[in-house]
């Protein structure tokens, strides 16, 4: 047993000496990720796939949470705009003709939410949640961005990175 976990250790240390020379001979990481996407695409071999298949797992498992995230807040915001449009369009609905009276319309309706007393501590929990779970998705949001910009190729460099 100790010999295979031997052979496949020196085995490994080869494929990092040979990464770092492909790593020495390429162009650019464009040039480099279209080759390996290529050769890896063309070769038949089910052991390589899944070599590489392996590879990829620990950067699926740490992104596949910030979508959950991310899906959660893009759900917030569309619901919060359909509520949104749904109180703008009434009043066109109802026939409100001037301006008195669609402004009629939005002060009964912001009394009835805000002011009614049984629902204002459940408004202020609901806005909590709702912050929370808006500002959890943005950043979650900006975190994708950033690594879709890395695996773009483009490198953002903080300002006490560009100082120094």
């Amino acid at each position: 047993m100790a010999k295979s976990s031997d052979a496949i250790e020196k085995l490994l240390k080869q494929v990092i000496v040979d990464i770092k020379g492909v790593m020495l001979l390429h162009e650019s990481d464009t040039t480099m990720k279209e080759a390996l996407n290529r050769i890896v695409s063309e070769s038949h071999d089910e052991d390589v796939r899944h070599f590489f298949k392996l590879i990829g797992e620990e950067y699926r498992e740490k992104v596949a949470g910030s979508f959950v995230l991310i899906a959660i807040g893009e759900m917030v915001i569309s619901s919060i705009l359909i509520i949104a449009g749904l109180a703008l369009l009434a009043p066109i609905i109802t026939g409100l003709n001037n301006v008195n009276q669609l402004y009629q319309y939005f002060t009964k309706l912001l009394y009835y939410l805000f002011m009614n007393a049984q629902y204002f501590p459940l408004l202020k929990l609901l806005d909590f949640i709702l912050a929370a779970l808006l500002l959890l998705s943005a950043v979650y949001t900006l975190r994708y961005a950033a690594l879709s910009l890395a695996r773009a190729g483009i490198e953002i460099k903080s300002s006490d990175e560009s100082v120094g």
